[in-house]
């Protein structure tokens, strides 16, 4: 193989960084449900986030320093995670799920960033476009969980729980992202209420922002090849 064709290769591995964080979080949204009968949920969703956090560090480090700084970052949150798995201690999940919060919120920041900054639409663009909007909502299904921890009873599910309450909530704020609004979980408190009223908001509000920033981003750089 050729130097060039290594090259071309090479920089079309790298234009696909954001497919990679999209698959992993597909599969840790989407699947779950259909493999719970082969393995434990919580298993699951402890290795598949495992899996997103692998892919935020290839997505978002475009340097090999950014690749080591974002790295040392996601070591803790993993041992937190997985020493959560094992042990079950009101700090280490408040800790852990702390963690996961703040550095999500970070990486939708970062993948913004990338958004904004970008001169026009390219695949990559619209795989990272697609890719906040999916870290919204599993952001948010971390917070619910916390709020849930530390104030019992803050949501009734009207039907029955959901079988397994580690995926309940991921349920809950995709529903309420997308405004679907299926009412078969209902928030009991006021902060519930407002913590729902804000991601109903922002999923919205950011569909409505990121489809006029595109379309934006697309005319602007067609005005600019006419040139």
């Amino acid at each position: 193989m050729s130097k060039t064709s290594q090259q071309r290769q090479k920089q079309a591995f790298k234009l696909d960084r954001f497919l990679f964080l999209l698959i992993a979080l597909t599969t840790y949204i989407g699947i779950a449900p259909f493999i719970r009968e082969y393995i434990k949920l919580h298993s699951f969703l402890t290795i598949a986030f495992s899996g997103i956090l692998i892919a935020v560090i290839y997505a978002i480090s475009h340097t090999k320093r950014q690749a080591i700084l974002v790295t040392l970052v996601i070591v803790p949150m993993l041992v937190l995670n997985w020493v959560l798995f094992w042990i079950k201690i009101p700090s280490v999940f408040t800790a852990a799920y702390l963690s996961d919060i703040i550095f999500l919120a970070f990486t939708i920041a970062m993948i913004l960033r990338f958004i904004i900054k970008a001169d026009h639409v390219t695949r990559d663009v619209l795989f990272a476009a697609v890719v906040v909007y999916l870290l919204i909502g599993v952001t948010w299904s971390m917070i619910f969980t916390l709020l849930e921890h530390h104030a019992p009873g803050s949501f009734d599910f009207l039907n029955g729980q959901i079988q397994n309450s580690g995926y309940a909530f991921i349920y809950y704020s995709f529903v309420t992202l997308t405004t679907l609004g299926y009412g078969d979980v209902v928030p009991l408190t006021s902060q519930a209420g407002a913590l729902a009223i804000l991601e109903a908001l922002i999923g919205q509000l950011y569909l409505a922002v990121m489809l006029a920033t595109l379309v934006g981003l697309h005319i602007s750089y067609a005005n600019r090849t006419k040139r």
